[in-house]
């Protein structure tokens, strides 16, 4: 039994009692199987809101763990109804109200809230600090007077547990838990065990499991591989956060060397626009002049011509025949050497084009292949305490931790035995022999934790074969 020290230091850290969507202590806390604790109202307003876009399965608000749809066509009320109360915070809910320091009635406090009686004594039933007239009249109510009720000064002291922090069974809603079958490992109501465990050999008192669990090692196990757990998450943290940073700088130097070849790639484009300019250039200045050269020497030849028909019009006009058969012979020299130049000279120009070989785009494609992002993956070695943990819990666990020898069996036939709340465990039952021995049993039990370890090395050596103990 957790001593008032033990809850009041669990209660000084309000994120504990505090629901992580309204922000406000917890109103009727629901947990989902991951553990995370809601308000019964705030986790039905959350799951209104999913099933807008999937109504086939949630995620938890916290750790995004996927959680399906218990049944089909069910409402998010009577889902979040469905969900099994965190009897753990309600006690301490309830807890962290009797110890306030301001100490009032929470019976005259419910019929108006601004009485405030001064409370003298706690009803264990209720979880209620009452005050003296409410003492009289809670003894004095049928419904209530079978309630333990003592001081409040001694509600600080051990061995006085608050009614709300007793479970109660999930599926006989108005049963506590009362008793423990050793052979399903299970807390039971009494309607359980004389429906689903009348065939169990060994069932105790949950106190006296509670008290042979309590002088066991498992408690002591327990918070080492949470401490292991928490140590190892510290670890992964840690890399995790070194290793964005390492991406970040990494980053940072690859934007840099991304800009530096792109830009020099730019450049080196430049410049060979800049040089087939200028070739071109080039090329297309030496064919004009050679045009403007022909040009020229076309026009002077031109004007010679022209000069000599000139001279020819005016022999035949002025000049005697003699004179005229001189100048015609000359004339026609000079004639016949043009004629010739003209069969020697090439009537050509050039068109001068750029030959682009590849297109554009096969450029860029080739350029874009000779690109390549390289993600590639470095192994850290974590060295997590929790695998060494579970290893060790495995090899050093005792089968005798609920040994029947020294216990006092419940009568299977008494109605008062409890039982467990899984569908599946009368099925267990019927398949485990009333004679079955406990050796055998023992057998069953070493086979089991056997196989585990095997599991558990199977996993270290893929760990260290991969070099890596954490998946993203």
């Amino acid at each position: 039994m957790a001593t008032a020290e033990v809850l009041t230091s669990c209660i000084k850290d309000d994120d504990i009692i505090t629901c992580t969507i309204c922000l406000e202590q917890f109103n009727n806390p629901k947990y989902l199987p991951c553990l995370h604790t809601f308000c019964e109202s705030c986790i039905a307003t959350y799951i209104t809101s999913v099933f807008e876009k999937d109504n086939t399965s949630i995620g938890c608000p916290v750790c995004r763990a996927k959680v399906s749809v218990p049944a089909e066509g069910i409402t998010p009320e009577e889902w979040a109804k469905q969900l099994p109360l965190n009897f753990l915070l309600v006690g301490l809910i309830e807890k962290h109200k009797v110890e306030r320091t301001e100490k009032i009635c929470m019976s005259c406090e419910r019929f108006d809230v601004n009485t405030k009686s001064e409370a003298s004594s706690v009803c264990i039933d209720c979880s209620d600090t009452l005050c003296a007239t409410c003492t009289r009249c809670h003894k004095s109510s049928k419904l209530s007077s079978n309630h333990e009720i003592v001081p409040i000064s001694d509600i600080l002291k051990d061995g006085y547990a608050l009614k709300s922090f007793k479970n109660m069974c999930s599926e006989h809603k108005t049963k506590e838990l009362e008793l423990f079958c050793v052979d399903h490992d299970c807390p039971c109501c009494s309607i359980c065990v004389s429906v689903k465990h009348r065939k169990c050999k060994n069932v105790l008192t949950i106190e006296e499991a509670a008290k042979k669990f309590r002088e066991s090692n498992t408690v002591s196990k327990t918070t080492n591989e949470v401490s292991a757990l928490l140590a190892d998450l510290d670890a992964v943290l840690e890399s995790e956060r070194s290793s964005l940073v390492d991406i970040g700088a990494t980053y940072n130097t690859e934007m840099q060397k991304c800009d530096q070849f792109w830009k020099t790639l730019l450049q080196k484009i430049e410049e060979l626009k800049s040089k087939w300019t200028k070739a071109y250039q080039k090329t297309y200045h030496s064919e004009q002049a050679k045009l403007e050269l022909s040009i020229r020497d076309a026009e002077n030849r031109k004007k010679a011509v022209t000069n000599t028909k000139q001279i020819l019009e005016a022999t035949l006009k002025e000049a005697s025949d003699v004179q005229l058969m001189i100048e015609i012979k000359k004339l026609k020299i000079y004639i016949e050497k043009q004629f010739r130049s003209f069969e020697s000279t090439q009537n050509t120009y050039s068109k001068i084009e750029f030959q682009f070989i590849d297109s554009v785009d096969d450029i860029v494609k080739n350029i874009e292949e000779k690109i390549v992002i390289n993600n590639d993956k470095i192994p850290q070695v974590l060295h997590f305490s929790s695998t060494k943990c579970v290893k060790n819990e495995i090899k050093d666990e005792s089968f005798d931790d609920y040994d029947d020898s020294d216990s006092d069996t419940i009568s299977k036939n008494d109605s008062s035995l409890n039982t467990g709340h899984s569908k599946g465990i009368d099925s267990k039952c019927r398949k485990t022999s009333i004679g079955m021995k406990k050796s055998e049993i023992k057998k069953r039990w070493r086979i089991e934790q056997r196989r585990k370890l095997r599991d558990l090395e199977h996993y270290s050596t893929q760990t260290d074969k991969t070099k890596s103990e954490f998946v993203r």
